[in-house]
């Protein structure tokens, strides 16, 4: 699949907060929300999560973005996904002969 044949499945977008750091209470702060063109699909599949644990991924995102995102991200669906602010289980880059091609978030 080319380039522009992946890029033409990209037809909704997700806002993503890149975690930025911890406050004094423990809380999560982030940075500024960065929106992407994104395709976004119900897919339920067992994922090995950052803790190391086997989760259950409802929604698979897919950017066209090598963008600096973990699991400590916060990302925000479409309105019309339940729930919007899912939290975030693992995060894949796939690569192709020129570099990262595309990242696939598991949530």
């Amino acid at each position: 699949m080319g380039i522009d044949d992946f890029s033409d499945l990209l037809t909704q977008s997700v806002t993503i907060e890149p975690y930025s750091s911890s406050d004094g209470y423990g809380g999560a702060t982030y940075g500024a929300a960065v929106t992407y063109k994104a395709r976004v699909v119900g897919k339920q599949q067992l994922v090995k999560a950052i803790s190391g644990q086997d989760k259950v991924s409802m929604f698979t995102v897919y950017l066209k973005s090598n963008a600096a995102i973990d699991s400590r991200s916060r990302i925000t669906l479409p309105a019309d996904y339940v729930p919007n602010t899912p939290p975030i289980l693992a995060v894949g880059l796939y690569p192709d002969e020129d570099g990262i091609h595309h990242t696939q978030i598991y949530l």
